[in-house]
């Protein structure tokens, strides 16, 4: 009886899938899947013009802190990224990471240019008008509260959500 099983459940599988085949023998059933957002550009191409490197799916863009100071409740850290084209996911990611090696952190600033750094620690009405114009271009995301992520700059249309929901 069990040397029967096997070769049943081959005709079986084979049956059902020679089911609902077109002339050539293969069909897919068709699927929709929803529109991906496409990675947002964060500056504009190199002076040569060539595109801006995006990073492989699953990978964290590299940082460098550039401010660290120590506060009761966490530290409040500034990360400098290389300008790219990241994904909202590529910023979560980077968060995750910083939380995790520099933990507790309370307040983390993610700019991807050099003359960001410093106007993101100064006051809102301290800031020029090219300041803001900076920070509007190269101010990517802010962590408050150690769990509040904010989306800003070129990611703003994202908006803010709490870390692990």
């Amino acid at each position: 009886m069990r040397r029967w099983v096997l070769p049943c459940l081959v005709v079986a599988l084979l049956a059902a899938c020679s089911r609902g085949s077109d002339e050539s023998g293969t069909s897919l059933p068709s699927t929709t899947w929803p529109a991906a957002r496409p990675a947002v550009t964060t500056t504009l191409p190199d002076a040569a013009g060539e595109p801006l490197p995006s990073l492989p799916p699953g990978e964290v863009p590299a940082f460098e802190v550039r401010h660290r100071s120590p506060g009761e409740g966490g530290d409040v850290l500034v990360v400098l990224i290389d300008p790219g084209r990241y994904t909202v996911l590529d910023l979560e990611n980077l968060i995750g990471d910083v939380i995790e090696e520099y933990s507790p952190v309370l307040e983390l600033h993610v700019v991807d240019d050099v003359a960001a750094l410093a106007a993101v620690l100064e006051s809102e009405e301290e800031r020029t008008a090219s300041e803001r114009a900076l920070l509007e271009a190269h101010y990517l995301a802010r962590l408050d509260d150690g769990v509040v992520v904010t989306f800003l700059g070129p990611y703003a249309e994202y908006g803010q959500h709490l870390i692990g929901s």
